[in-house]
């Protein structure tokens, strides 16, 4: 049973999975956050209770900002995490459900 153990943690690294792609180029990504921030006034604003946490960054939702973006998937974030995160890779970081239709990274 050692063995299988092992060889699922060479096949799976959990930190790996969850990590932001890195960039390319980190000198558009300023702007890239501002377009995405534009597109992101579409999606609804969901006021959390406060035992929940955004994923992107794993702060709790504190009042009085305890509201987050719902995107597509029904999953909340804060909205400059998410982003943040969407300038960088266009699905959700939980489900990776598309988000935005029309991206270029």
């Amino acid at each position: 049973m050692a063995n299988l153990s092992y060889l699922y943690e060479e096949v799976f690294d959990l930190d790996e999975a969850l990590t932001m792609p890195t960039l390319s180029s980190s000198s558009n990504i300023a702007s890239r956050v501002i377009d995405v921030e534009q597109e992101m006034l579409s999606f609804p604003v969901i006021v959390t209770q406060n035992d929940h946490v955004c994923s992107v960054c794993t702060e709790y939702f504190e009042p009085p900002h305890n509201g987050g973006r719902q995107i597509r998937c029904g999953h909340v974030y804060h909205a400059q995490c998410i982003a943040t995160w969407l300038s960088i890779c266009n699905t959700c970081p939980l489900c990776r459900v598309v988000v935005l239709d029309h991206k270029t990274i």
